[in-house]
């Protein structure tokens, strides 16, 4: 994922934890978007990182 051209590359069966992200319920808010004209994303990177690292490492750093 790049902040300036989006999805690079996206393979394989989303894992349960990524669907929500992927489906559009964790989209962004006008709050989280204050002062961002273009965000690729519909979602911020950083919630579904932790949101992996969670579900597979059993953690958040």
């Amino acid at each position: 994922m790049s902040p300036d051209n989006g999805i690079i590359e996206n393979t394989g069966t989303p894992l349960p934890f990524e669907e929500p992200y992927w489906a559009g319920t964790r989209a962004l808010t006008e709050a989280d978007l204050d002062g961002i004209e273009d965000c690729p994303p519909e979602f911020h990177p950083l919630e579904l990182a932790q949101d992996a690292l969670r579900a597979l490492f059993g953690f958040v750093y």
